[in-house]
């Protein structure tokens, strides 16, 4: 229920995730009050870059990394699993590009006994095989956030008709070591 995946969001106190005020229903709708996050998302940031012609430096796409990856620890902590991570669901707050994990719209919380699939709201290409068919665990997540790693190395976005593993030979690690 919307309300109380809310509720759970609202209990969750990190840099790395878009805080929520409130949640309620009006008129027949549900509403989630958030902060507001100066910024851009990863998505335009990525699409900058290429757009450029420039690689995101290593250490860009460490702090990257880390932040986002601390904060689903957050939302994980809290029995949730994201389930949509993409750079378009990444908010790199101002002035310092602080990833902040936003849309929880498929957020389901984590049961290891539930064998059928939640409702399908995900993203072809950025959602981890057992997602697309039976209800995927804590790891689906982790999937998506190398998904979203290996887009801020390659400037690439996944198609969903590629094996991620085949593209790593596409990777010319003498360009981006030489940073």
């Amino acid at each position: 229920d919307f309300l109380r995946e809310s509720e759970i969001l609202k209990g969750i106190a990190h840099t790395n995730v878009v805080h929520v005020f409130e949640a309620f229903h009006a008129n027949n709708t549900a509403y989630m009050v958030m902060e507001y996050i100066q910024g851009e998302t990863l998505a335009d940031h990525l699409n900058a870059a290429g757009r450029n012609g420039y690689l995101l430096s290593w250490d860009e796409i460490k702090e990257i990394a880390l932040g986002m990856l601390d904060g689903l620890a957050q939302v994980h902590a809290k029995k949730r699993m994201h389930r949509d991570l993409k750079p378009s669901n990444i908010m790199l707050r101002q002035p310092n590009n602080v990833p902040v994990l936003i849309d929880f719209g498929s957020a389901r919380e984590f049961d290891a006994a539930r064998s059928q699939p939640y409702t399908q709201l995900l993203t072809a290409g950025y959602s981890a095989p057992e997602v697309q068919f039976g209800p995927g665990a804590y790891a689906s997540d982790i999937y998506s956030a190398a998904v979203v790693i290996h887009e801020c190395l390659t400037l690439s976005p996944r198609r969903n008709d590629e094996d991620l593993v085949d593209l790593y030979p596409q990777l010319n690690l003498d360009d981006l070591t030489s940073r």
